[in-house]
């Protein structure tokens, strides 16, 4: 499980990161490659491949919830205005 969170979080970190022009095409076929390579493991191991669909509807859903009580917070927030100081 630390392997697939560090990919993923490289992951992130990668896809924030700026690109320049020069190099677009590099990065692109890289990344055709990369999930080429990775769609190529689930015909492989098709197990791994379930636990993980598994594991990012986990994900998704816990994403979801959160991203809703934020909205949540900031519109109450907002409605009741800034927090007073005691």
């Amino acid at each position: 499980m630390f392997l697939i969170r560090t990919a993923f979080f490289v992951t992130l970190v990668i896809l924030v990161m700026p690109v320049p022009e020069a190099h677009r095409a590099d990065v692109e076929r890289a990344a055709r490659f990369a999930a080429r390579e990775a769609s190529a493991s689930c015909e492989l191991t098709p197990d791994l491949c379930a636990k993980s669909a598994e594991y990012w509807t986990t994900l998704r859903r816990k994403v979801e919830i959160g991203a809703g009580r934020s909205i949540n917070l900031a519109s109450r927030t907002s409605d009741e205005g800034p927090p007073s100081r005691r």
